[in-house]
């Protein structure tokens, strides 16, 4: 399958991302099956991509946004709940990060 390639035909996901990057913990949405959250997970990834493309071209070389996106600060998880409904999460990619610790303090410590 191909998903398409203009910013028009992902109106609604945009809509999606903008509200998880409104919420601090961002968004889950729920699904049925497993077919429908992984397509939707690449909806996702692909409305990135074509966002990024977007800006590449009305963006000039040495902007910040040139080639890049305000969603790739998102990651896109699926995980299945108790009652086995699929959810897709959109959270910041931030925030699984409860503390960073150097290896070479670590292993100067053996």
């Amino acid at each position: 399958m191909t998903l398409p390639v203009t910013r028009k035909a992902y109106e609604d996901i945009f809509d999606i991302l903008d509200k998880a990057l409104e919420d601090p913990k961002g968004i889950r949405i729920p699904f049925d099956t497993s077919a429908e959250a992984t397509t939707y997970r690449m909806r996702l990834n692909n409305a990135r991509k074509v966002d990024r493309n977007h800006n590449a071209r009305i963006y000039e070389p040495g902007d910040p946004m040139h080639g890049e996106s305000v969603y790739d600060t998102l990651q896109f998880t699926i995980r299945i709940g108790d009652d086995k409904t699929h959810f897709v999460y959109i959270e910041p990619r931030s925030k699984h990060i409860a503390e960073v610790e150097s290896l070479t303090e670590i292993e100067a410590e053996d």
